[in-house]
């Protein structure tokens, strides 16, 4: 949408920092079942939740255009699967990082991104895996572009190929183990995953997953 690509654009990282934060306007989760748009233009639950991780990683105001309350006049939302979008304590979590630090891109290639935010937690880090697609406008196309494999390999971050790195899927909240030299995913056209990446210290000596 133009809405994610305002929010995605290079000119957002500029603004942001301890006490100010860009408005790439309000999120579009979560529409209640009598609203003025026609059904055709509402977003996937999938698209949804990209938009809120794009949003907390950005990170920019968490604004709905919704109300909660499920017998709300306007319909509400009574859908647990949308209310588990904007009730995440930790993508919420990553929004609110004392650090007020922009996330930017480290791939953008083939309608595939990958975005690192630093964190607070200097040992720790914010990956974002977006499968945005080589065709971003109007609703989901009919079939869908099929999953990619995203992947970022520790020097991309800044690690040394030997790091530790303690992998958590903040959807899912979801600890993926620990991995080194790279990790990857499958991600599904126009989905966002989120992750935390926390370094392990170097005496740890739990079993390491080295992707290849």
């Amino acid at each position: 949408t133009n809405r994610l690509d305002l929010a995605t654009s290079d000119d957002q990282a500029a603004l942001v920092g301890p006490g100010r934060i860009p408005n790439p306007d309000f999120l579009e989760v979560g529409y209640s079942p009598i609203h003025p748009k026609g059904k055709a233009e509402i977003m996937t639950p999938l698209e949804m939740r990209s938009m809120f991780t794009m949003w907390a990683a950005l990170p920019g105001p968490l604004i709905l255009s919704a109300d909660l309350r499920p017998n709300a006049p306007c319909g509400g939302i009574s859908n647990a699967s949308i209310l588990d979008i904007l009730t995440n304590p930790e993508v919420i979590a990553i929004n609110q990082d004392d650090a007020v630090q922009p996330m930017r891109p480290i791939l953008r290639r083939d309608g595939t991104e990958v975005w690192r935010k630093p964190l607070a937690d200097n040992k720790k880090v914010a990956i974002v895996f977006f499968f945005r697609g080589i065709d971003t406008a109007g609703p989901m196309p009919e079939p869908p572009e099929q999953p990619r494999s995203i992947g970022v390999r520790w020097p991309e971050l800044g690690y040394p190929n030997n790091t530790k790195i303690a992998v958590r899927d903040l959807w899912r909240r979801n600890s993926l183990g620990i991995f080194q030299g790279n990790f990857r995913a499958t991600v599904r056209h126009r989905e966002a995953l989120i992750y935390v990446f926390s370094q392990i210290p170097a005496m740890n000596n739990e079993r390491v997953a080295i992707s290849r």
